[in-house]
Formats: C-alpha cells, sequence, structure tokens
C-alpha cells in the first residue's frame, strides 16, 4: 500500500490528480489508506480520472492485488453534474453510492437528518424487545438482557461517534496551528 501511496503522491506532484480540502487554508487529502483500504478523494475531471485508473490498474499488475469492484463504489459530491457522475462510473467501473454506509456499527456520513441516519439502530432495539417478550425468559431476565445488550449496542455506537468527533476536532486544530 505504501507503493499506491508514493504513486499517487508522484501524480499530485505532476497535478494529474488533485486532492480535495476540507477548508481554504488545509492540505489537501488524495488518499487515506487502511491495510488493504483505500479511500481516494479529488477533485473531478477527466484527467484526474484517467490518471487514477492508470495507477490502480499498474499498481494491481505490480502487486498483484486486484480491486474488488464489488466492495468499490465512488461517492459524488452533490453538486457534480449528471455527465460527469456518468464519465466517472464508465472510466472507473464502480457503481456509485449516497452515503459511506457503516464503520464499526456507526454511519460515516451524517447529514443534516440525524433521526434517519439512526433508524436503524430504533429498529433493531425494537425487534429485540418484541422477540424477547415473546420469550419465557423471567422479568428479570429480560431487564437483563435490555440493560446488558441494548445499551451496550448504543454505548458502542456513542461511542464510535465520539471518537469521531475527536478525531475531526483534533484534525482542525491541527489544520489551524
Amino acid at each position: 500500500m505504501e507503493i499506491l501511496s508514493l504513486m499517487i503522491i508522484k501524480a499530485e506532484s505532476h497535478k494529474a490528480i488533485e486532492g480535495i480540502k476540507l477548508s481554504r487554508n488545509s492540505p489537501a487529502i488524495s488518499h487515506l489508506l487502511y491495510a488493504d483500504d483505500a479511500l481516494l478523494c479529488f477533485r473531478l475531471s477527466p484527467t484526474s480520472c484517467e490518471s487514477l485508473r492508470d495507477i490502480l490498474s499498474s499498481f494491481s499488475h505490480m502487486s498483484g492485488q486486484m480491486i474488488n469492484h464489488q466492495k468499490s463504489y465512488v461517492k459524488f459530491s452533490p453538486n457534480t453534474p449528471e455527465d460527469f457522475r456518468e464519465f466517472v462510473i464508465n472510466i472507473l467501473k464502480v457503481p456509485s453510492r449516497q452515503n459511506f454506509g457503516l464503520y464499526l456499527g456507526a454511519p460515516i456520513d451524517l447529514g443534516r437528518k440525524k433521526t434517519s441516519a439512526f433508524q436503524f439502530l430504533l429498529d433493531k432495539i425494537s425487534t429485540k424487545i418484541l422477540s424477547w417478550g415473546a420469550s419465557t425468559f423471567s422479568q428479570a431476565a429480560k431487564i437483563l438482557l435490555i440493560n446488558s445488550i441494548l445499551m451496550a449496542s448504543i454505548a458502542h455506537v456513542a461511542s464510535i461517534l465520539r471518537y469521531l468527533a475527536y478525531y475531526e476536532n483534533l484534525q482542525k486544530d491541527q489544520l489551524f496551528n
């Protein structure tokens, strides 16, 4: 993955790819890598799409690692024109999604409507409570299940969100210092 990172950095230095900025004075971010997962962020242009395709193809050929097109996708900025979306999808051969989904059981990209982002958690809790209500467990056992399992689920999601908020604030502090 270090080689892939260097290939992307080289493309950036040659202006073939331009990363995105979180604010005007922040450094551009073009890629985040974790183990064999990659998050690639760049300004949309025909040149950048073709460069990225060539980089990924070269990296796959050199390393023997293949892109899993079933797990890969692209997320566009809301103001991206439809013709550019189709162009990118055709070049990169990956589908488009509206959101990033879940990371460790918590939604990654929360929009303005946070209630709908956590509806899955409410549905999960309701389903569990209903299934336990029909069981032959004693009332004390049902309360124990609710307190231990359901509260742990909520605490897990809350801790992930707290971590993401902490990390986001840490990045902001580093950008302005």
